[in-house]
């Protein structure tokens, strides 16, 4: 089915240029020349597309953005702008626009660029281990932020292009899901999505990881083994942490990428394999290169496109719409009633400022869906860290404070007996393993 456009330029040899460039494509094109045409258009909700100027007559684009951003259906929008400035960007953007456009358009590219706003609205995160449902905007899962909408534009952008993508940021601001997100919606969504950390192998074994070996190659390959590039090949190829990625292997890296040939480790056969490649650093790659940590043509061949994901501290109101998503999927995978972040919670998670980003944040939610006594997190279920109450539940500064010994107990005792004896769960909330768990009941006399 053709996607149907609403084309809102005020002048008529424009609207009639654009409309039959759209024409050219898989586009429907729906002109208005005035406010009431626009209006009723944008209504009747059979737009999928809108391609609006800013200056449009008796259409203000932030009160449009506003008013379709609740719409079951709401169709992405297009703003054109004679000479968008960086502001006009941010604001559009920030208000769920699909992007910013500008004159004299590009009516070659029209139709390419109505589909990737089209895309826009219909990102939907497979159904997976995070267990969102299709129909899920990209948005609700990485955040709807002004810091976070330059991050998900150019997301759109590299959706269906097979190409190098080199995601950056500090540790736990989700490069991980970012590189499966690109994953499934590219491609080779129907191929293996097979990722390693290069920063927990030395150079030896993150080789034999990498392209496998051949029995006998060195004392322990008791068998051959198939690589990891050998398992991704025809899909994708995640090289997380690739900043601490060592030396040695580095050239071996860039060559199978660059030849799409490699041999196992103690082979003599050439073996191929064709990934795309996604890796994520939280190293400046370039720092590395010029202090010789990190080899430049492999830098090169990483940084076709570059994305970087900021942190949580700088994405405001994201950190309450992730706690809401991770409540959902936490309640839902432990069987517990909780459904909200009472306000006096949301306030203490508003005002952390998240060393360790999103993964911190996951974790903690976590750990308050199974701790939460109700069916909203309160701030006795966070960390004494975020709540700033102790683990006892006696606000801290306020004097009265029982021993490191007991809180520990008593700690240990109330998650124990909120999990009604469940050890595997009480080990999970606490953070530790279960035999320290066990030695810790043990010794309070728990048991």
């Amino acid at each position: 089915m053709p996607i149907r456009v609403l084309v809102a330029l005020p002048d008529a040899a424009r609207r009639e240029a654009a409309a039959r460039a759209l024409g050219k494509g898989d586009c429907a094109p729906v002109l208005a020349a005035t406010e009431e045409e626009f209006l009723a258009a944008a209504e009747d909700g059979t737009a999928e597309v809108v391609l609006v100027d800013k200056d449009f007559p008796g259409v203000w684009i932030g009160e449009f953005l506003r008013e379709i951003a609740d719409r079951p259906r709401r169709p992405a929008v297009l703003v054109v702008a004679d000479k968008p400035d960086r502001g006009l960007q941010e604001t559009a953007l920030s208000l769920g626009a699909a992007g910013v456009l500008s004159e004299p358009l590009d009516l070659a590219a029209l139709p390419r660029r109505v589909l990737e706003a089209h895309e826009w609205v219909r990102t939907v995160v497979p159904a997976g281990p995070r267990g969102l449902r299709p129909g899920e905007d990209l948005r609700d899962l990485l955040g709807a932020s002004r810091a976070m909408a330059p991050v998900l534009t150019q997301l759109i952008r590299v959706w269906n292009h097979d190409v190098t993508v080199l995601l950056t940021g500090e540790r736990g601001t989700g490069k991980g899901v970012v590189g499966r997100l690109l994953h499934e919606r590219g491609p080779r969504r129907t191929r293996s999505f097979v990722e390693v950390n290069c920063a927990s192998l030395g150079a030896a074994l993150l080789e034999s990881e990498l392209f496998g070996h051949e029995k006998g190659a060195f004392t322990d390959a008791r068998t051959e083994k198939r690589g990891i590039l050998e398992v991704a090949d025809g899909g994708t190829l995640f090289l997380d942490e690739i900043g601490d990625m060592p030396g040695p292997v580095q050239p071996k890296v860039l060559t199978a990428l660059e030849t799409k040939r490699f041999r196992r480790v103690g082979g003599t056969e050439e073996r191929r394999a064709d990934v795309r490649l996604i890796a994520s650093t939280n190293h400046d790659l370039g720092k590395g290169v010029a202090e010789g940590r990190f080899r430049g043509d492999l830098y090169d061949r990483l940084n076709v496109v570059s994305i970087h994901i900021p942190p949580l501290r700088d994405r405001g109101g994201d950190v309450l719409s992730l706690a809401r998503l991770f409540v959902a999927e936490f309640a839902g995978k432990y069987g517990e009633p909780v459904a909200e972040v009472s306000p006096a919670a949301a306030a203490r998670l508003s005002g952390y400022a998240w060393p360790g980003n999103v993964r911190e944040l996951r974790n903690v939610v976590e750990r308050a869906v199974l701790l939460c006594q109700g069916t909203a997190i309160r701030p006795e279920d966070l960390p004494g860290r975020i709540s700033g109450l102790g683990d006892s539940g006696v606000r801290a500064g306020t004097g009265g404070f029982p021993t490191l010994e007991e809180s520990e107990k008593d700690l240990v005792s109330r998650v124990i007996a909120h999990v009604k004896g469940n050890r595997h769960k009480a080990a999970t909330i606490l953070g530790i393993s279960r035999s320290t768990l066990l030695g810790k009941i043990r010794r309070y006399g728990l048991e």
